[in-house]
């Protein structure tokens, strides 16, 4: 089994037992976008790697137009549940092997705690 394949399994399995699902986005992430984004001028923001939404969900709040690209269908569908709940809406994929956007559409990308999750193979 490709390691691509097993990680997006293992997320899978994470999201559907309920594990994994924050409710915050991260403090530290909070920070660093108040510092050096602005949503006038870095206005598309792609989270790769959003899981459960809970980063996206801020970003929407603070007034950004949000894309995101995950590796697990299951954290597709919840971020996506939930941003529907609380009346938000961003463009959400699940990736296969690229990242499933044009080049150059973005102003900003972030990846939250998701570079440690890969091999080498991965990144």
């Amino acid at each position: 089994m490709r390691s691509g394949r097993k990680n997006r399994d293992v997320w899978n399995r994470i999201y559907s037992s309920g594990d994994g699902i924050m409710e915050y986005p991260s403090e530290d992430l909070v920070r660093l976008v108040h510092r050096r984004l602005d949503p006038e001028v870095d206005r598309n923001v792609l989270d790769l790697g959003f899981g459960s939404g809970n980063n996206l969900i801020f970003l929407l709040r603070a007034g950004f137009h949000c894309s995101g690209a995950e590796i697990s269908p299951e954290a597709t569908r919840i971020a996506g549940d939930r941003l529907r709940k609380l009346e938000l809406t961003a463009d959400l994929r699940t990736m296969e092997h690229a990242i499933p956007f044009d080049d150059g559409s973005f102003d900003a990308v972030i990846s939250w705690h998701v570079l440690y999750y890969n091999g080498e193979e991965e990144l």
